[in-house]
Order: C-alpha cells, then sequence, then structure tokens
C-alpha cells in the first residue's frame, strides 16, 4: 500500500498507526510512501520502529532523465538506513522523451490537458 503525499496537518503517529490498523487486518502486507519528501519518509521509519509498527520499505518518485535529482541526491542516506527501496515512475517524462511533442503540444493531449504535467516536464 502506498501512502500518497504526506499530509501536513495529520501527526505521522496518527499516519502510521492507521497504516497499521489496515496490515494487521490483512488488507495489505507492506506499505511505503509516493511523493515524500526523505526527510519525512526518514522521521516515518524511526516513528514506527520506536513504537514497535512496520516502518515503511519502498518511496514511488518521479524520475526520469529530466527529474533527477531527488532519486540520486535526496535519498541517497534513505537507500542503506532505513533500507528504503524505490518503484519509479514516469520514466518517459509523459511522452516528452519518446519525441512525441517535438513538433509541439497537440491540443487535446495528455500534455495539453494537464498543466500540472506539462509544468514537471
Amino acid at each position: 500500500m502506498y501512502c500518497h503525499r504526506p499530509d501536513p496537518e495529520t501527526p505521522l503517529e496518527e499516519t502510521i498507526s492507521g497504516i497499521e490498523y489496515i496490515l494487521d487486518s490483512g488488507m495489505a502486507l507492506y506499505w511505503g510512501t509516493s511523493e515524500w519528501p526523505a526527510d519525512r519518509i526518514k522521521e516515518a521509519a524511526g516513528i514506527a520502529r520506536e513504537i514497535g509498527l512496520m516502518p515503511p520499505i519502498v518511496e514511488q518518485p518521479h524520475y526520469n532523465m529530466l527529474v533527477r535529482e531527488k532519486v540520486e541526491e535526496e535519498f541517497l542516506p534513505l537507500y542503506d538506513e532505513p533500507g528504503i527501496g524505490l518503484t519509479t515512475f514516469s520514466p518517459l517524462a509523459p511522452g516528452v522523451l519518446t519525441g512525441k511533442y517535438n513538433n509541439g503540444i497537440p491540443p487535446g493531449s495528455r500534455l495539453d490537458r494537464f498543466s500540472w504535467l506539462r509544468d514537471t516536464t
């Protein structure tokens, strides 16, 4: 199970306890984060271990040739301790790296419809 983007309004202890309920009930076997900053992941892992619960085991970051810093720099301390793995998304930068938009962004395309997507490539 992935916990997508940290909620700044909810204490990490509460988030982790809610996740533990899901794990204990058998609805998921493991949990991880998606689009969390390294410091929050490390904090969540520390809190989980401190209160005897399962820490996150994986992070799902955006990663491709255009967006590399988080995986290659910010997350470096996470790979050894607390031992977080990765399952990245968007390797082709929503089609930009395929050359599909070399002649412009066609009206109605994914890149045209979603400004947040266009702004991240």
